[in-house]
């Protein structure tokens, strides 16, 4: 099992609808993706200097399926619009 984790720091510009609309977006991709599993996603609560804004973590069966989800249709447009809400993005995927 691979876990997918993204992390996103929103531009400051960004509002709170923008944000809960987006996380809406990317939770409603784990029923339309079959080989997505046990998807999350929120905001951060400490708040500390060094947080970013939005995590996003989903498990996948393989290394293969993360690939794949990439460029998946359903997947794109809702990662296009977290680049574009972003300021910075880091990600880590890793075996379970």
């Amino acid at each position: 099992m691979i876990r997918h984790v993204v992390l996103f720091k929103h531009k400051p510009t960004v509002t709170s609808e923008e944000r809960d609309a987006w996380i809406a977006s990317a939770l409603a991709m784990a029923p339309r993706i079959p080989y997505v599993h046990n998807l999350t996603a929120g905001y951060d609560l400490i708040r500390s200097a060094r947080a970013y804004d939005v995590a996003l973590v989903c498990d996948f069966e393989t290394l293969d399926d993360v690939r794949r989800y990439a460029d998946d249709p359903v997947h794109v447009p809702v990662a296009t619009r977290g680049r574009e809400m972003s300021d910075h993005i880091c990600s880590v995927d890793f075996e379970m």
